[in-house]
């Protein structure tokens, strides 16, 4: 199914400035959480030999690499 089929069907009333609504919020906590992931990788717990380090590499850092164009 074509999300923008699927938009097209939906009134131009509150149902569209709704989705439009939570797309904004969604996207602005993206933002937040990139950036809170960026700054948490200049702590030394995420560095080589850092007691976060394993965890670092498991969950955030492929994380930031799906961010890079």
């Amino acid at each position: 199914m074509n999300p923008i089929d699927e938009a097209q069907k939906i009134d131009n009333g509150w149902e569209w400035d709704c989705l439009v609504a939570e797309r904004d919020a969604l996207q602005a906590r993206v933002a937040e959480l990139e950036t809170a992931l960026v700054w948490c990788g200049g702590s030394s717990d995420f560095c080589p030999g850092g007691i976060a380090r394993e965890g670092w590499m498991k969950v955030c850092a492929p994380l930031l690499q799906q961010l890079k164009p």
